[in-house]
């Protein structure tokens, strides 16, 4: 307690490298205006971080949209060149030859491939996918796999992949699925409803970008892949115009390192989606990528899809 008829103080704390630091501004009238002062800008910094989390809101949202569907298409694209038998080294894809490759069939999936999927179907099937992939050779004593080691691991990995996506046909109409809802609650987060003039233009774009990567004419999962650079794109163009907007105008040092951050990461997933468009096409050009869906044979890679 203070001395009766003292003038109060104004004591503000602050951290000055990682030490509490006490600074007096004085007492009585001052004391009170610069209390009314500082607690004006402790309000309006308030508001400024509040502004920002709502600016930031559809960000996040559309970055967990396209990060979710990225990682299962990965894992989807990387199952199906394994399939084919190509494997990776020094992150590039090759492939071994392989008489016992089986030969080509119908490229249109059962009916079963094509029907609404369970969704803890998926996630199962997802799950033995990423299972399968991790199949690897046994290290020696000292620490290296022969040859031969990584050859059966690779077989084995090969088999156990086709089997999963043999035995999953839903993983497909569920990408699908999730690569319609994903461009749908895109166009929400950015506030471009379809039906809005502003809506109908980034469709058209969107259909004229899939136009352009001959989208009508292409196999499974090139479809699933140019649905993908489509997302990637338009993530993209939303982050430079949120990009834009904040480098106009005065910003804090943590705003600006958050936004480049977010347009780093942007660009990132838009060259990894066109990346593995390319990828695939390239690998196909020369035979075609087939996986057995449901019990039968289907292109998947380097031949036209006829189912929808």
């Amino acid at each position: 307690m203070g001395e009766p008829g003292r003038q109060p103080l104004l004591l503000c704390q602050t951290l000055e490298g990682g030490r509490c630091v006490s600074v007096y501004h004085g007492s009585g009238e001052v004391a009170q205006a610069i209390a009314l002062i500082d607690a004006a800008d402790r309000q309006e910094a308030a508001q400024a971080r509040a502004d920002e989390q709502r600016r930031r809101a559809p960000v996040e949202t559309a970055r967990q949209i396209v990060r979710g569907i990225a990682q299962e298409l990965r894992t989807v694209t990387a199952a199906v060149l394994v399939a084919n038998g190509y494997h990776q080294h020094k992150r590039q894809w090759r492939r071994r030859m392989d008489r016992t490759r089986p030969a080509g069939g119908s490229m249109v999936p059962r009916a079963a491939a094509l029907t609404p999927p369970d969704p803890e179907e998926v996630k199962r099937g997802l799950a033995a996918l990423d299972q399968a992939l991790t199949i690897g050779p046994e290290a020696t004593k000292k620490g290296k796999a022969a040859e031969s080691a990584d050859l059966l691991a690779e077989r084995a990995r090969r088999v156990a992949v086709r089997q999963v996506l043999n035995e999953y046909p839903c993983i497909w109409p569920h990408l699908r699925g999730r690569l319609t809802n994903a461009r749908r609650a895109l166009l929400e987060a950015a506030g471009c409803h379809p039906d809005t003039a502003t809506g109908m233009v980034v469709v058209h774009a969107m259909k004229a970008m899939r136009n352009d990567l001959d989208y009508a004419y292409a196999s499974m999962l090139e479809q699933l892949l140019i649905e993908q650079v489509v997302l990637t794109w338009f993530d993209l163009d939303l982050m430079q115009q949120y990009y834009a907007g904040n480098a106009i105008k005065t910003h804090a040092l943590t705003a600006g390192a958050y936004w480049d951050r977010r347009l780093n990461s942007a660009q990132q997933r838009h060259l990894r989606a066109v990346e593995s468009l390319a990828r695939v096409r390239r690998l196909s050009s020369v035979t075609p990528l087939q996986v057995n869906i449901g019990g039968q044979q289907v292109n998947v890679a380097g031949g036209p899809w006829d189912g929808t």
